[in-house]
């Protein structure tokens, strides 16, 4: 069944706040992208707040395990003036394949109600087709002139092919209609179904994004999660599961 019009609502129509500058986290290879956004924490003095978005319009008839079922989180940061620094939207859960491609449009969509004129910034750890020597460093895609920048990352050749569908759709999606739009990236490597805990490539992979990100944005990272917006919420993502890599697509054309 296809409902008309997907689209990325927030929960029983609240009003939100999203910032100019929005990082995207999700279940990468290793579900590195979202647990490391999941450690960003608000200025010294400023806040946050949180709220429940919700996919309507899978392309199948929904499962337990489909994208509508799964839990997706907006969270703004603010400085102590109530000003806000960014936003962080983290899908913690698997995005299908057939419904990549609509879901992306659909999270484009919705940042760019809330704000028109946002830089987006996609976190994801993913297969690199770099040498190993290379694996502890911060790979970066800037797409239409985008200003968020990663001191000392290095940027990939848009030749690049990535096996993750879901990065290769939000690309494809802000390339189309000129989004600003950027990906912090480091080498993941796969986990399978559910971990409470870390393995050292994963920590590390985490820990490399999420101080990505918050040099990116303007805000900081903790690696303590009571320390971390989301980790004040009581937002518990330890038992999110690593997505299924592609094929090798290009990330943009």
């Amino acid at each position: 069944m296809v409902t008309a019009n997907p689209r990325l609502v927030v929960d029983e129509g609240a009003e939100c706040v999203v910032a100019p500058r929005v990082a995207v986290g999700y279940c990468d290879i290793s579900a590195s992208g979202c647990r490391a956004l999941y450690g960003l924490a608000p200025p010294d003095g400023g806040n946050f707040k949180e709220w429940a978005l919700k996919f309507e319009g899978a392309q199948t008839a929904s499962t337990p395990d489909d994208i509508e079922h799964c839990v997706i989180k907006l969270v703004t940061l603010f400085t102590a003036a109530n000003a806000p620094v960014c936003s962080a939207i983290l899908v913690l859960g698997t995005v299908p394949e057939h419904n990549e491609s609509v879901f992306a449009a659909a999270l484009m969509d919705f940042i760019e109600n809330f704000a028109a004129d946002a830089e987006v910034l996609i976190a994801a750890a993913v297969h690199l087709p770099v040498p190993v020597t290379d694996a502890s460093k911060v790979f970066g895609v800037v797409l239409n002139d985008a200003s968020l920048s990663v001191p000392g990352w290095t940027l990939l050749p848009t030749s690049t092919n990535i096996p993750d569908g879901l990065l290769s759709a939000l690309l494809h999606i802000c390339q189309a209609r000129g989004q600003k739009a950027a990906v912090a990236a480091v080498a993941g490597h796969r986990r399978l179904g559910f971990a409470e805990a870390l393995d050292d490539s994963t920590a590390e992979a985490v820990r490399m994004l999420g101080k990505a990100a918050s040099a990116a944005l303007g805000c900081k990272f903790s690696e303590t999660p009571r320390d971390s917006a989301l980790g004040a919420a009581g937002l518990d993502i330890a038992n999110v599961r690593a997505s299924d890599a592609n094929e090798g697509i290009p990330i943009y054309v």
